[in-house]
């Protein structure tokens, strides 16, 4: 079975797993050298993001018939890496988690990816009950900060408030930058943008692509359609960015495809 942990950049997933998963398997007798650690988005494992070089870097890791742990980091950075977690799952004793920031390829279709032998695992940011347990004192400071600054593990730790809307200015850019406008090509950077910032304005309501190109084109963006911000609503939400809360016809029994919810 492939554990896929998944969740916006951030969230904690490399820490889960190669830090605190990590210590777990040592304390129980793994040894070191067999849990093989590689972060694809780290200049050092550029070139195992092709999948030929992958597949045999890790067999050449594979010194006995022992159990090993694979900890593969952003693996939606490799291309074809189906092909190869499925023949290593199969074909050799390990144990494989990976980690990804989008859902594109590792949420809707795990169980087509893995042939039926994937889990998801989802890392989500601190709930406000984990926050207040780590900050302790007055729950309504504790509700402004998470009200103000969100649940990202480095904010929570973070006393400087400067030093923390640096660091979410910097994912925020990260996450918009590198896993949306550069992944896919998005050519029109400021619309995109425009999308984001009326999402964050409209959290808890009900929306649709045709309000949200209406209302940006009273605002000034002439060229947008309805097509492009459906396609832009799907990206922020494959990347974890946004939550879709869908309408649900109760007397129907089906879920409706309109005027959906989002949430950060």
């Amino acid at each position: 079975m492939v554990k896929i942990i998944t969740g916006v950049r951030r969230s904690g997933k490399s820490v889960l797993l190669n830090e605190l998963f990590y210590h777990y398997l040592i304390d129980d007798g793994v040894q070191a050298d067999h849990i093989l650690k590689i972060a694809f988005d780290m200049k050092k494992w550029e070139h195992l993001r092709d999948s030929g070089h992958l597949y045999s870097y890790l067999l050449s890791q594979f010194a006995d018939d022992d159990k090993y742990y694979l900890f593969l980091d952003e693996i939606q950075m490799v291309d074809g890496f189906e092909e190869v977690l499925n023949e290593i799952r199969s074909e050799y004793n390990t144990d494989i988690y990976v980690t990804g920031s989008n859902s594109k390829l590792l949420s809707s279709d795990i169980n087509t990816i893995f042939r039926g032998r994937g889990m998801e695992i989802k890392c989500f940011p601190l709930s406000f009950q984990e926050l207040h347990s780590f900050r302790g004192g007055d729950a309504r400071e504790s509700l402004d900060e998470y009200m103000f600054f969100g649940s990202l593990p480095y904010t929570v730790t973070e006393p400087d408030t400067k030093n923390k809307r640096d660091y979410l200015d910097m994912v925020a850019n990260t996450v918009i930058t590198r896993d949306m406008i550069d992944r896919y090509g998005i050519r029109d950077e400021s619309l995109f943008r425009g999308v984001i910032r009326l999402l964050c304005s409209s959290i808890g309501s009900a929306v649709s692509a045709n309000n949200i190109a209406n209302t940006l084109k009273s605002g000034g963006y002439k060229t947008v359609d309805n097509e492009t911000v459906d396609r832009y609503l799907q990206h922020v939400t494959d990347a974890f960015l946004f939550y879709k809360a869908d309408r649900y016809d109760i007397k129907g029994k089906v879920y409706l495809k309109t005027r959906q919810k989002y949430y950060v």
